[in-house]
């Protein structure tokens, strides 16, 4: 076997020594290093989730005081006139079909089709209405009925309102009024239960 001699000078040797005790410090260093940042992401982490929980019970000392005012508000006269004044079993064909076409009629427009749709309530949540009514109107009439339901009883949601010239593109001045199409989508809400 043959054998290898070599001989370090003073300085290699410091050098040799330098960097073989380097290695595993570094190698050390390495491994501390992705100890801590593990645990300061944990550390993070937990403080995260602690903010968290102060928060949320915080807002559950808070809830009895939220919910006496929450019947405060539901109880009042202002808030139950927000709603249509039958439940939806019984308003489906009658109350927002009878109220928007009275609101359309009211202000000079006639109703070419009507139709309503009940969405049933959710838990806690108000049933929604959806009546969709065409009619025929002038610009006037369009305008006092969109007017009208902006009234603050009961709440209504236009939902789409979509506006046509009647008798197609204008080519020559009218000496009437132009009629207009109209199609117009409206909500309103049922008590919820």
């Amino acid at each position: 076997m043959a054998r290898l001699d070599v001989t370090l000078t003073a300085l290699q040797q410091r050098i040799l020594a330098l960097v073989l005790a380097f290695v595993p410090l570094s190698l050390v260093a390495a491994i501390l290093f992705s100890f801590a940042s593990a645990q300061f992401a944990h550390h993070q982490r937990v403080s995260l989730l602690v903010r968290e929980l102060n928060r949320y019970q915080a807002l559950l000392k808070e809830a009895p005081h939220w919910q006496t005012r929450l019947a405060t508000i539901k109880s009042s006269p202002l808030w139950q006139s927000l709603f249509l004044p039958e439940p939806p079993a019984q308003m489906k064909n009658q109350v927002t079909q009878n109220l928007l076409a009275q609101i359309v009629t009211k202000a000079g427009g006639s109703v070419l089709q009507s139709s309503t749709q009940a969405n049933g309530p959710q838990q806690g949540k108000a049933a929604e209405v959806n009546e969709r009514v065409v009619f025929d109107a002038d610009i006037a009439t369009l305008t006092h009925t969109l007017y009208d339901l902006r009234a603050p009883e009961p709440l209504l949601v236009i939902r789409h309102l979509s506006v046509r010239n009647h008798e197609g593109p204008l080519t020559a001045p009218r000496k009437a009024p132009n009629r207009l199409y109209i199609e117009l989508t409206v909500t309103g809400f049922a008590r919820p239960s």
